[in-house]
């Protein structure tokens, strides 16, 4: 047998020919199942394996075979030698898909997750496509989570696309290769967390955050919606990552951001809500042509705010709906034209900023709601 050991980075990987057995050991088996180049299958609880007869030649020229051969030691096998010789249309592997191919080998062999190298190289690359395979067929993982989540497949990057097209043998090759990554196990490693999406990035992809820049929310509306989300702990998504070092340390990420996605939910349903709503207000007087001739013309929203002032439509700019986030009532949203309803809205005013209903909510951002609460009042419908 030939020492196939590589000078590269993988000398750990075990790659001696698998032992030989005799074709009488596969009893019950048709020889044409057994005879089929890199069939797998199972004999007397035994997993074995069809192999061409130069596939010692294959190994010691191709990286792929050998990193093949590598896995099926590691899982085991027995291998029968096919009748037929096997010739492979792939070229000798280039610097860089021998570099991609050693970094799979890792993948499949460290004990541990690998470090991944800053810089975008063929290894990060391989590293990349390797954890990618066994992070997304964890259960209950987002493969959005992964970095680089549409990195090149095995199969793409060594035969040109993802069905393998015109190398069928190879192709079994590699996705044995694939299933082998999925289903190992690793020990818990802080570098896992490397091979995620950064926290920043997890903001943003899952939206864990509220924007609140729209002109049609007031400066009083925008400081209550921020103090609220302060004191409810939710202004901003904060999490170790250090912590994930492992798959289930990755589903207690995503337990995390579910969780806050749940707590920002109503803030984004009142935000789109209030916004939608004055949108439509400021449209409201006009026909659907003169509304087309409006955005055609880019009129400033704010002057379609002014000529609904007065009238019924205005409604929809009742800076109190912010009160709802804190579980408070909003106050109502017509003018108090009777002396009896002024003094009904000034005892509603005074009992929120008097109990503030065991809020933490500081007083200045009462007064600044009521004071924009005041020049509402005084735009509305007055019928």
């Amino acid at each position: 047998m030939v020492d196939l050991n590589s000078d590269g980075p993988l000398v750990k990987i075990q790659t001696r020919f698998p032992v030989k057995v005799a074709s009488s050991d596969l009893a019950g088996t048709t020889f044409d199942k057994v005879n089929k180049p890199f069939q797998t299958y199972v004999s007397d609880s035994t997993l074995r394996v069809c192999i061409p007869k130069n596939f010692e030649e294959l190994v010691e020229a191709n990286w792929l075979f050998r990193l093949y051969n590598s896995v099926l030691i590691k899982q085991g096998y027995k291998s029968n030698f096919s009748t037929e010789n096997f010739n492979t249309k792939l070229k000798t592997p280039s610097i860089d898909e021998r570099l991609y191919l050693e970094a799979l080998g890792v993948v499949c062999f460290s004990d541990t997750v690998p470090l991944l190298p800053r810089r975008k190289t063929t290894i990060y690359k391989g590293y990349v496509s390797g954890m990618k395979l066994w992070i997304s067929h964890q259960k209950n993982i987002d493969s959005n989570l992964i970095k680089a989540s549409q990195s090149i497949s095995p199969v793409k990057y060594l035969l040109g696309d993802d069905y393998g097209r015109g190398y069928p043998n190879e192709k079994k090759i590699i996705d044995h290769i694939i299933n082998f990554i999925k289903n190992r196990s690793f020990r818990d490693s802080e570098y896992l967390s490397n091979y995620l999406l950064s926290k920043n990035e997890i903001v943003n992809h899952y939206k864990l955050f509220i924007d609140i820049k729209n002109q049609l929310v007031t400066p009083a509306e925008k400081d209550w919606i921020n103090s609220s989300l302060d004191v409810s702990g939710h202004n901003k998504w904060n999490y170790d990552m250090k912590l994930v070092v492992s798959a289930n340390a990755i589903r207690s990420l995503l337990k995390s951001v579910h969780a806050e996605q749940k707590e920002l939910k109503p803030y984004k349903k009142l935000l789109s809500s209030m916004i939608s709503s004055r949108i439509s207000a400021a449209f409201s007087p006009y026909s659907e042509k003169e509304k087309k001739k409006i955005k055609i013309k880019k009129t400033p929203l704010k002057a379609l705010i002014e000529k609904v002032k007065g009238t019924v439509g205005y409604s929809a700019f009742n800076p109190t709906v912010v009160f709802t986030l804190n579980k408070m009532p909003q106050l109502q949203a017509y003018y108090p034209s009777s002396e009896e309803n002024r003094q009904q809205v000034k005892a509603d005013m005074d009992s929120l900023l008097s109990h503030r209903f065991g809020k933490n909510i500081d007083q200045y951002l009462f007064q600044n709601i009521f004071a924009e609460y005041s020049t509402y009042l005084e735009n509305t419908d007055q019928e």
